[in-house]
Parts: structure tokens; sequence; C-alpha cells
């Protein structure tokens, strides 16, 4: 009796990504509050566990002054799974910078009051 062995199909993995947003703003000098939000980000790509990939992290931050002695500093930062590829890299690490930009801004028009309508 002979036995064949079957492919064992690989397992599938998702790999989640995470922005953090932290915002602070300060007084005189003085950090008056401090707010930190992390959110994970589940992209469509799915990868097997033999499947090279990379995680590809961008991270900004934009200081204001408010006036009266006042500041308001917003840092995002944003991790995102990739294939390993150059070009799927630079797509990721293009796409990564576009949200920081995106994030920081509303952020910002939020903790001033200037949202858009």
């Amino acid at each position: 009796m002979t036995t064949s062995k079957q492919p064992v199909p690989s397992r599938v993995r998702q790999i989640v990504g995470e922005t953090i947003t932290t915002t602070t703003q300060s007084k005189s000098g003085k950090m008056v509050s401090e707010i930190a939000e992390s959110t994970p980000i589940h992209p469509m790509d799915e990868f097997t566990n033999n499947e090279p990939h990379a995680m590809v992290g961008v991270e900004g931050s934009l200081t204001k002054n408010l006036g009266n002695f006042e500041s308001l500093r917003v840092q995002v930062s944003i991790t995102l799974p990739s294939r390993s590829d150059n070009e799927s890299v630079r797509a990721t690490f293009n796409n990564a910078a576009a949200m920081v930009d995106e994030f920081i801004n509303i952020e910002i028009q939020k903790a001033t009051g200037q949202m858009p309508r």
C-alpha cells in the first residue's frame, strides 16, 4: 500500500497596519493636554506564511502657534503592510505619506475649530 502526500495549503494571514495620532496642546511652554489615538488598519491584501512582506512606516508632525503663548502639536504615525518588491513598497509609502498629511490637517482643523463645511 502506497500513500501519497497531499499538498498542505499555506495558511493565509491578514497583516494589520496601524495609525497613531497624538495631539498635544501647550500654553506658556507647559503641556495642558495630550490626546493619543491608535486605530488598526485592515488592508485588503492577504499574505501566505511563506510570502515575503514588509512593513512600511511614515511619521509626520506639525506644530501650530495659536497665539497668546499657546501652541498645538499634532503627530501622526502610520504603519502599513506591503509586499516586499520595490514597486509595492514605494506605492505603500506614497499611500501612507498621503494619509499622514491628510490626518495631520484634519486634526489641526478639529483642534482649531476650522473644520471644512
